[in-house]
């Protein structure tokens, strides 16, 4: 594998991994293009009430966290990643409609006073299905 043929390049999360670690060639470049933006960020707590509000629309909601991995860990600093599938259900009359999103936290932490709190949060939807049910 070389860093500097983009072929060469794992696919799939290690792909992303590597891009992110790699300092040369190809990948550096890549790492614009195959890491997307932020698709929501969160700077107090109070930013979130109209979050959870918004979720009031669904008849029900569902989140499956399917992995966690702490990427980095110091005594009062980490960084993580996790993967999450959200569901949300909407009725309307005798219809029936599924929203899943593929969501993707990227977690700063910090120690404070023996506690673990998030820093930052940086939401990323990396794709959104929807389904009709019956």
């Amino acid at each position: 594998m070389s860093d500097d043929d983009p072929e060469s390049l794992p696919s799939g999360p290690t792909r992303r991994k590597f891009l992110l670690t790699s300092g040369s060639g190809v990948a550096a470049s890549l790492v614009a293009a195959y890491v997307p933006a932020p698709s929501q960020e969160i700077h107090s707590r109070q930013a979130l009430d109209p979050v959870f509000a918004d979720l009031n629309k669904y008849a029900a909601t569902m989140h499956f966290v399917g992995q966690s991995t702490i990427l980095t860990l110091t005594a009062h600093r980490a960084t993580g990643e996790t993967y999450t599938l959200a569901h949300h259900l909407t009725i309307e009359g005798a219809k029936r409609h599924l929203m899943i999103a593929a969501l993707r936290y990227s977690d700063t932490f910090v120690k404070q006073d023996g506690a673990w709190l998030f820093a930052e949060r940086l939401l990323y939807v990396d794709w959104i299905e929807e389904r009709v049910l019956s």
